[in-house]
């Protein structure tokens, strides 16, 4: 519990946001930049993969267990 002198200095967005790209990712500035700005899903790949980031105009479809995208040129 918080009393009346404390104040909890944790933003929960800020902190999701935080633990959303991997430290160790060398994703250009501008690409988070506009990941973050427009919005994404991030898919886990496995142990063996980089995650993948979908954006919201990649999307074709999404039923109640699946999402489905367009598929890469």
């Amino acid at each position: 519990t918080v009393t009346g002198s404390e104040q909890m200095d944790v933003n929960p967005l800020n902190e999701i946001l935080a633990n959303v790209f991997d430290s160790n990712d060398d994703m250009p500035e501008n690409v988070r930049a506009r990941l973050l700005r427009y919005g994404f899903i991030r898919v886990d790949t496995g142990l063996l993969s980089r995650d993948r980031f979908i954006t919201p105009e990649e999307i074709e479809g999404i039923s109640s267990d699946r999402v489905e995208v367009h598929p890469r040129s």
